[in-house]
């Protein structure tokens, strides 16, 4: 495995090299850390080792150590699992993967930490809630409007996606309108705000595939 570089930035507190090796069931990796002449920043290799010992707090609270750890594959199943069903028991989570259920419990705090998993929340059905057109618009804004106009056009309660794109149009805008007489609304107050100097809205006639995030198993 080759040695990889990393550099970030510390607080100018931390004087001193850094050097921990980290463990996980199936690897074992040190880091060693270098000081350039300001003392602030650090430059850090990771490269394989077979030596076993336990890291630090220090180490576990870095900035660098949080940014190079990476999900396995037990951490993706998890998400799975709770991607599934939020609700699910962490003793459930454990009988499902094989595992202890405090290694569970550990998995899923230490991913809340990192800001891997960001909150739980229900899925609804926007149909049986009244909104039964999905829409997408292609927006062109006059330059310097970028900002300005986004905002406007994300405050409108039915805009759930604002996005900056490359290509001919320089936003992508998602909503979803009650009919046809809330669509033309949606077209005329928000897609013809100040700014929009041209526009284009597809209405989604079937969903094929809809999730908010691809798989979260690993392609080959």
């Amino acid at each position: 495995m080759p040695v990889r570089r990393v550099d970030w930035t510390f607080s100018s507190r931390k004087t001193k090299p850094l050097i921990a090796i980290l463990m996980s069931p199936s690897t074992s990796m040190i880091l060693e850390d270098g000081i350039n002449g300001s003392g602030c920043e650090r430059t850090a290799e990771l490269r394989p080792t077979t030596t076993r010992t336990w890291w630090s707090e220090e180490f576990k609270t870095s900035p660098f150590i949080q940014a190079c750890m990476e999900l396995d594959a037990t951490d993706r199943a998890l998400l799975v699992l709770l991607s599934n069903d939020a609700r699910v028991s962490h003793r459930s989570l454990a009988r499902s993967l094989g595992i202890a259920q405090g290694t569970v419990t550990n998995r899923i705090r230490r991913m809340e930490e990192q800001g891997v998993i960001q909150g739980y929340s229900v899925t609804l059905d926007p149909v049986q809630l009244g909104w039964s057109l999905t829409i997408m618009a292609g927006l062109r804004i006059e330059k310097g409007r970028m900002i300005d106009v986004q905002q406007k056009i994300s405050a409108d309660p039915r805009v759930f996606a604002v996005y900056d794109v490359t290509g001919d149009w320089d936003s992508i805008v998602l909503a979803r309108v009650q009919d046809r007489a809330d669509l033309d609304n949606l077209t005329k107050t928000v897609f013809t705000l100040d700014g929009v100097s041209r526009s284009y809205t597809h209405v989604v006639l079937n969903t094929v595939k809809e999730q908010a995030f691809p798989s979260l198993q690993k392609t080959e």
